[in-house]
């Protein structure tokens, strides 16, 4: 069981009762037993990986689709970047048109760039970025629009409203992408380093 799931507090029981609404149905079957002693959800069959507890986490803080991508970036390396996170509000919501691209999408977008831009007057942007940017888009080209008919919010989501049932899944196979490219890329995303 998630140590972030233990104890009777309100936080844990909110959390749980959240799990239902931000993956849905379709994406996760939970068998959850709440008691006066502890939440305890068992997990069947289900496809959550590693980092989507912390997705959930930072949504019931307030975090949007970008932002929630690249501060799963900043806490695996034990930085904090506020400014960083409030500009990536930016990107929320398909630019907060309906018509834009969606925000898991652009957020895994700048996760790349985060990692692998020009950042500094010294630095230059790796020569793999332009491949990983295009890599990525060309993978949620067909992945969104094969399930949504579209890359824009108002493709994936009723009227471009965040749905929380569909954007976490969103978030969580967009973070997961950006990762496996950078990392099959030769970056590591535990490092603030350059590449």
């Amino acid at each position: 069981m998630d140590p972030r799931l233990r104890g009777d507090d309100i936080e844990a029981r909110a959390l749980a009762v959240q799990l239902f609404s931000w993956w849905g149905r379709n994406h996760l079957r939970l068998n959850c037993h709440l008691t006066e002693e502890y939440t305890n959800v068992e997990h069947h069959e289900a496809d959550m990986n590693e980092y989507d507890l912390d997705i959930l986490r930072l949504h019931s803080q307030g975090f949007c689709c970008a932002q929630i991508v690249l501060q799963l970036a900043l806490e695996m390396q034990g930085v904090e970047n506020p400014g960083l996170i409030r500009a990536m509000s930016g990107l929320c919501v398909g630019f907060s048109s309906t018509q834009g691209a969606c925000g898991a999408l652009t957020g895994a977008a700048c996760l790349i760039a985060y990692h692998a831009g020009k950042g500094t007057v010294d630095e230059e942007a790796h020569d793999r970025l332009p491949l990983m940017l295009t890599e990525l888009a060309d993978w949620f080209e067909e992945f969104a629009t094969g399930r949504f008919g579209g890359i824009n919010c108002s493709s994936i989501v009723a009227d471009g409203k965040p749905d929380a049932s569909i954007c976490g899944g969103l978030v969580s196979e967009c973070y997961g992408k950006a990762m496996t490219i950078l990392v099959e890329s030769g970056f590591d995303p535990s490092s603030d380093v350059h590449g």
